[in-house]
């Protein structure tokens, strides 16, 4: 365990209130650009891309208009703003004074030192050297080292004490796998929220407003499931038919030798999709009131909204990540469904295929069991990778579990992650798993 104590405000760090004079006339200038980035950044809440980009270009705007006099300091959050992380940004009191993560900077901490509690994730895993840890939490220039907490803009506990965890980078890849990032485009992954720990399942915009509604209409999908077998089911379209195909063999679900698979498929998503068009809010007849319409007919931007490098119609979509982000639910399909249709046994087969374990037709009341097991939801953690230049090569950027915010380049043996959690408790998760 190691302990990082963050101290108190930086010596020379002037209030900015004694250059007012400087601040009143860059805001009254005709020339200035800064009152239309200032009310860009009020009219947009703090976690939204808007707010970041009119943040970042009132921090370059006022660091072009520094006084040549100012008392100047090393950006510590120079990453957040988009400048290159080997580059070292000076700014003064004026630029912090509109910075937009001045509430978290250490710059601005007026007396609050905090202390940082450093961790195993894991008992049994190795600890990289107390030296080349505190590395991580130092911003270095000719003069100066300050310290501050890296994880200002990617973590609501910043600059608050707290635990922080650490693990080798092979014991994280052995624990989160997830070998489903495979099947997802880079530029996709960047745009996870998190993931579902059992499945090891990536959690996109979308999934989370459908996981919502999945919860909040239960019951209705419960009727939804308990009328499969008596239901007349509409046919979904060849052009829709035909995009779910590429969708299953990017997945692995079915392969172009397999004609047998296709009618299965079919009857397969033509049923998820009816369930989801007859979902209803209780004392609601309009579909359109439903919840899952009005989500349908939302932003699926390919690789942004879905991990898809190209989309389908609304409800199409919904379909598609039921079936991936719940496999419980597809085991519940199979229990509801028609089992005495030719393609059954062939359905099984794919359903095997998509919840990623072996399912059998005398397997019903496992099923049921099965399909009670509760999801276990995880954020994307920030993480500072700690590597030596070998290592550099070998290092994921693009991870399900994990963000990588920096890296680190210490005197290890082997590559490490510094975790923030972000207030989960996901070590007993998987302790308990």
């Amino acid at each position: 365990m190691v302990i990082i104590e963050i101290t108190d405000q930086i010596e020379g760090f002037i209030d900015p209130t004694s250059e007012s004079d400087s601040l009143r006339n860059l805001l009254m200038s005709e020339e200035s650009n800064l009152p239309n980035l200032l009310m860009s950044m009020i009219s947009h809440q703090s976690n939204t891309p808007e707010y970041k980009i009119a943040s970042s270009s009132s921090h370059n705007h006022l660091r072009n208009n520094m006084r040549k006099d100012s008392n100047v300091f090393l950006c510590p959050h120079k990453d957040w703003f988009g400048y290159p992380v080997d580059s070292e940004i000076m700014v003064d009191s004026s630029v912090c004074t509109f910075c937009g993560i001045k509430s978290n900077c250490s710059l601005n901490r007026n007396h609050k030192p905090i202390n940082l509690v450093i961790k195993k994730l894991f008992n049994h895993d190795n600890f990289p050297p107390e030296s080349e840890l505190k590395k991580c939490f130092e911003s270095r220039s000719i003069n100066s080292i300050i310290k501050y907490d890296p994880f200002v803009g990617f973590s609501l506990e910043s600059n608050i004490s707290r635990e922080l965890f650490v693990v080798s980078k092979s014991l994280f890849e052995q624990i989160f796998g997830f070998d489903k990032d495979s099947h997802y485009h880079p530029t996709a992954l960047q745009h996870i929220l998190g993931f579902e720990f059992q499945t090891r399942t990536p959690i996109w915009p979308i999934d989370r407003r459908f996981l919502m509604l999945r919860n909040e209409l239960s019951s209705s999908f419960s009727k939804g499931f308990n009328g499969l077998s008596n239901r007349e089911s509409t046919s979904i379209s060849d052009l829709e038919f035909e995009y779910v195909k590429r969708v299953s063999l990017k997945m692995g679900w079915i392969d172009k030798s397999e004609k047998n698979m296709f009618q299965a498929l079919r009857h397969l998503f033509r049923d998820i999709v009816n369930i989801l068009k007859g979902i209803r809010v209780t004392g609601t007849v309009n579909p359109e009131e439903s919840g899952i319409i009005k989500l349908s007919k939302s932003s699926m931007k390919p690789l942004v909204d879905i991990p898809f490098d190209e989309n389908c119609n609304g409800i199409m979509e919904l379909a598609l990540r039921w079936v991936i982000l719940l496999p419980q639910d597809v085991e519940r399909y199979l229990v509801h469904c028609n089992k005495y249709h030719t393609t059954h046994e062939i359905k099984m087969r794919l359903c095997s295929r998509i919840v990623g374990r072996e399912l059998s037709i005398s397997d019903e009341i496992n099923l049921v069991d099965e399909s009670k097991k509760k999801s276990k939801y995880f954020p994307r953690f920030p993480l500072i990778v700690i590597t030596n230049n070998d290592g550099l090569n070998a290092i994921n950027l693009h991870m399900t579990a994990g963000r990588v915010i920096d890296i680190v380049i210490a005197n290890v043996s082997e590559t490490y992650y510094l975790l923030d959690t972000l207030n989960s408790d996901i070590s007993k998760v998987i302790d308990n798993d």
